[in-house]
């Protein structure tokens, strides 16, 4: 196997590994790992993100929330879907709203925006 995926084991790559547990021998009970594919991270991210869910309760949002998380989502410009989930605690409710028109990169800026303010959760996707 590390003639298939030695060109991607070099130094300095961020690589995501898929692979199972096989029996080695049938009927053995002996098992091993089988590596399936290997791919550079950053292939993975561009291609496997659907959409990125940034969840706020409806007490927190204000108008400076809006206008920063629309000025990071739009110098961040990408294909990754957005959705915003709008949290009322008081009567136990909440609604999802899709931007038809804006897609994100998920960026260092943007998850560190989102994990720098308490006010925020989010979920990202993969399809």
């Amino acid at each position: 196997e590390w003639g298939r995926w030695s060109g991607m084991l070099q130094q300095g790559n961020t690589v995501y590994v898929t692979a199972s547990v096989v029996e080695r021998y049938r009927g053995s009970g002996v098992l091993r790992l089988r590596v399936n594919n290997i791919q550079l991270l950053s292939t993975v991210k561009d291609n496997s993100i659907d959409h990125i869910t940034i969840a706020i309760r409806s007490l927190d949002l204000n108008t400076q929330v809006v206008e920063d998380l629309c000025g990071i989502i739009d110098g961040n410009s990408g294909k990754v879907e957005v959705y915003f989930k709008i949290i009322d605690v008081e009567n136990n409710t909440s609604v999802t709203l899709r931007s038809k028109t804006k897609g994100v990169k998920l960026s260092h800026e943007l998850i560190s925006y989102l994990e720098d303010n308490d006010m925020f959760e989010y979920d990202i996707a993969t399809n």
